[in-house]
């Protein structure tokens, strides 16, 4: 037993030290995504996907990419835009994914912003309602 407790003393105290050697700023600055709970179904089977976003201005200034991603059995179709606003504010943006086509009913979505420093992301993924 206290074989065991000093083996576990061991390996903690190196972890412990590491740990405390990170500063606080290493961690990534905050972002969000929000996915609209409803894509809008458009006459060409693309469908609309609104995403409310957050991120932080990074190294390379305040530009970030979006994509988004939509899936129903069968089809799948997606956005990629560069250029997006990341200056700590909130953003809403929306965005055509094809080809598609998609059809009125459940889908899974998925969505990613990342500032071109790559310090500030967030992946978000929901189940949407095509309508």
């Amino acid at each position: 037993m206290r074989k065991t407790i000093l083996r576990l003393a061991l390996i903690a105290l190196p972890v412990s030290l590491a740990l405390a050697s990170v500063p606080a700023s290493a961690a990534a600055p905050s972002a969000t995504v929000v996915i609209s709970p409803t894509a809008q179904l458009q006459p060409d089977g693309t469908a609309l996907l609104t995403i409310d976003y957050k991120c932080q201005p990074g190294f390379f200034g305040g530009s970030a990419f979006l994509e988004t991603e939509l899936e129903q059995p069968g089809t799948s179709g997606f956005s990629f835009t560069i250029n997006m606003t990341c200056d700590d504010q909130k953003h809403r943006a929306t965005f055509d994914n094809a080809p598609g086509p998609f059809t009125p009913g459940s889908a899974s979505a998925f969505a990613i912003v990342t500032n071109f420093s790559g310090n500030s992301s967030k992946v978000a993924q929901a189940e949407v309602t095509v309508r």
